[in-house]
This record gives structure tokens, C-alpha cells and sequence, in this order.
């Protein structure tokens, strides 16, 4: 199991109670690749999924030779 997102957790907890201004430099820079990684998300979900997602519904696997076939497109 990954635990990769907790690192800049625990980076906060370590400087946070070192002085307020690197604690709240911290938390906003947190909060800034939050909404940066939000917004990543919305974009692809919106303009490159779509398409994805029309290409795997109209294509099937053949279970004889294990060939992937895109119908249409």
C-alpha cells in the first residue's frame, strides 16, 4: 500500500510546530497543489476520458486469439 501522500502531511507536522510562518507557509502551499491537482482532475475527467471511454465501449478482446478489435473510429 502506497503511502506517498502522507509524506507533505508529515513534513507540515515536523516544520508546523518549528514556527508559525513555516507552518502556515506549509498548509497554503498544501492548499494551492490541492486545488492545482482538483482542478487536473476535473479538466482530464472532462475533455480526455470522454474519448477513452468511447474507445474502450466500442472495442472487444477475442478470447481465441487475444487480439483487441476498435470497431467505428
Amino acid at each position: 500500500m502506497r503511502l506517498d501522500f502522507l509524506s507533505p502531511f508529515l513534513v507540515s507536522m515536523f516544520l508546523g510546530g518549528k514556527s508559525e510562518i513555516v507552518g502556515g507557509v506549509v498548509t497554503v502551499g498544501w492548499l494551492a497543489a490541492s486545488a492545482g491537482w482538483i482542478y487536473h482532475a476535473f479538466q482530464y475527467n472532462g475533455k480526455v476520458w470522454p474519448s477513452l471511454k468511447a474507445t474502450w465501449d466500442n472495442s472487444f478482446l477475442c478470447n481465441r486469439c487475444n487480439e483487441m478489435f476498435c470497431l467505428g473510429n
